[in-house]
């Protein structure tokens, strides 16, 4: 799934630079995106590298703590530093959706495959 989100997230960004991407895309699907990827990358980051296994999921505090440093960061500090950006409250909300997708359905164990034969 997660290599599916970031084709998504490409073909969004394609579709901006060729100005065919519809504007509710422009505007919130990079937030929509952001949580799933994020912390889809931070759970096999954690399932292969940290050595935790395939059944390991991310701890709900993980993901409510990742979720409150980006709706932080870029819609309170990051328009104080950069005048071109915005805080948008709409931001947060797909920040939200985005993290309620990910919890739903891809923060659980993954499925073990069956061996060789």
């Amino acid at each position: 799934m997660i290599p599916f989100l970031a084709a998504l997230f490409l073909l969004l960004h394609l579709g901006q630079w060729a100005h065919l991407a519809p504007t509710w895309a422009t505007s919130w699907g990079d937030d929509l995106l952001c949580m799933p990827l994020v912390l889809g990358g931070i759970l096999q980051a954690q399932r292969h590298a940290a050595g935790r296994g395939p059944a390991f999921t991310l701890p709900l505090a993980h993901g409510l703590g990742v979720l409150l440093l980006f709706g932080v960061f870029f819609e309170l500090v990051w328009p104080r530093l950069d005048a071109q950006a915005v805080a948008d409250p709409y931001d947060l909300a797909a920040y939200a959706l985005g993290f309620v997708f990910f919890q739903a359905l891809l923060n659980r164990p993954a499925r073990s495959r069956p061996a060789p034969a």
